[in-house]
């Protein structure tokens, strides 16, 4: 095995990690909000409204951000799924704070 290669890829690696957490803190400071919620285009307010969304992996992530976002509008319908139960329970109870008005 050549370890100076092994040793060289986890050099890369390890600069890629740090280039992408420093990018990610940049991210949140400038736009003073988390890194995924960041990633979410901008749509017009109510780009959904009276509308069915179906938001897969709402459990973690930009999943769950998405779903939040869509939360705080009104006159949208949000089903959202994850492989996780126990994590999905909880953005649910989120998403019901974010608006008295959902089941």
């Amino acid at each position: 095995m050549d370890y100076e290669r092994v040793f060289a890829v986890l050099g890369v690696l390890t600069a890629l990690f740090f280039v992408v957490a420093f990018v990610r803190v940049v991210v949140e400071l400038l736009c003073n909000c988390d890194f995924a919620t960041a990633l979410i285009p901008k749509l017009p307010k109510h780009a959904f409204d009276g509308r069915v969304v179906w938001v897969t992996g709402a459990s973690s992530g930009v999943g769950k951000q998405v779903a939040l976002h869509l939360a705080r509008q009104r006159n949208v319908k949000i089903t959202i799924s994850s492989r996780s139960r126990d994590k999905l329970e909880q953005v649910k109870e989120e998403c019901l704070k974010l608006n008295a008005d959902a089941s």
